[in-house]
């Protein structure tokens, strides 16, 4: 019994796993409207099946809702994304587990689909931050600027990038150039 049990919980574990990780052209390509992944465990000699996550797609395979559960099966998180004709995810809603609205985000693109803006508002509708993205001539992203509600800048990150196009280093500072972080990435080839 406790071998049937093992094998079933390892079964669903795997499928679990591999449907999460679907791709968006998968979801697409088989229309799929919806996964719900939930996991069965033995407590106390007894299975007790419970809901880990739910994620709802639209025709185009985009996420447009996404529900986290924490380890006793009640609602963790929940996000709801709105996106346009091109695909681009426009706005995404973040809701507390009590079902309102936690913080709201706002997304602009350049003539490249590249992500040219982005607007975080709190749950009264107030701008809390505004980042600004721009990327070089290969469409890699070399700068965020974030700024509070009044256009000031808080915090800058530049990103390089080596001969190949790989993030070599991403740096972050404060409004006035303090350094916060440096991170630094190495490849072997």
């Amino acid at each position: 019994m406790k071998n049937r049990i093992g094998i079933l919980f390892t079964l669903l574990l795997v499928l679990a796993f591999s449907a999460h990780a679907q791709s968006k052209k998968d979801m697409k390509k088989n229309k799929v409207k919806s996964v719900k992944e939930t996991e069965t465990v033995i407590e106390e000699g007894k299975e007790v099946t419970k809901d880990v996550s739910f994620q709802r797609f639209d025709g185009h395979g985009n996420v447009i809702e996404d529900i986290n559960y924490d380890k006793e099966g009640k609602l963790k998180s929940k996000t709801t994304a709105v996106f346009d004709k091109d695909d681009q995810k426009t706005e995404e809603t973040v809701f507390n587990p009590d079902g309102k609205v936690k913080l709201k985000k706002t997304y602009k693109y350049n003539v490249n689909g590249d992500k040219s803006e982005e607007s975080v508002f709190e749950a009264n509708g107030a701008l809390q931050k505004r980042i600004v993205y721009s990327y070089n001539s290969n469409g890699d992203r070399i700068t965020e600027v974030v700024m509070d509600p009044q256009n000031n800048v808080t915090e800058k990150v530049f990103i390089l990038y080596d001969n190949k196009g790989m993030k070599i280093e991403k740096k972050t500072v404060d409004a006035k150039g303090g350094l916060i972080s440096d991170k630094r990435y190495t490849y072997e080839y």
